[in-house]
């Protein structure tokens, strides 16, 4: 029995390469997928995002019923910033709040799917969550209707505005 075991050890480190060599030179993507694997791996998370991770963040979260003013106080407060960036969940909402700041004189970016309005020198953006700019930095970032997180279609937008 031990000497089968053995012999059969042997011949699968002999088989399992000269299998893996096969199946490469018979299938071109081969190596494609193997790329797109690791490119797309997504079980270390805090490995995204690194330049961010150096920045020191402070997160508050508002909660409560709904219109019990969350969203009217996180835009006082983004009214307030130097730059600053509303994230929404619909693309008349991101409208709404350009429309608000942009009255108050706040010179405001709105970007959505269907129209983007870039204003000389702003320094506030409003836009739907899928198309925030990741790669700037803001004094304060209002992410609205962030329990968005658990939609299983749209939930990575908001989870990419978080990290």
């Amino acid at each position: 029995f031990h000497s089968a075991t053995s012999l059969i050890m042997n011949l699968s480190q002999f088989l399992t390469p000269a299998l893996a060599n096969f199946i490469a030179s018979r299938h071109s993507d081969f190596e494609k997928y193997r790329l797109l694997e690791q490119h797309t791996d997504l079980t270390k998370p805090h490995e995204w995002y690194p330049y961010a991770r150096l920045d020191k963040r402070k997160i508050i979260f508002h909660a409560g019923p709904t219109n019990s003013g969350k969203t009217y106080h996180a835009l006082q407060r983004l009214k307030q910033a130097k730059k600053g960036m509303y994230l929404a969940p619909l693309r008349l909402l991101a409208a709404e709040v350009y429309e608000n700041l942009t009255s108050e004189g706040i010179y405001t970016n709105l970007v959505t799917g269907q129209e983007a309005r870039e204003v000389p020198f702003s320094t506030h953006v409003a836009c739907t969550v899928e198309l925030a700019d990741i790669n700037r930095d803001y004094d304060v970032v209002v992410l609205d209707e962030i329990q968005m997180l658990c939609d299983s279609f749209r939930g990575f937008a908001w989870t990419r505005a978080l990290m």
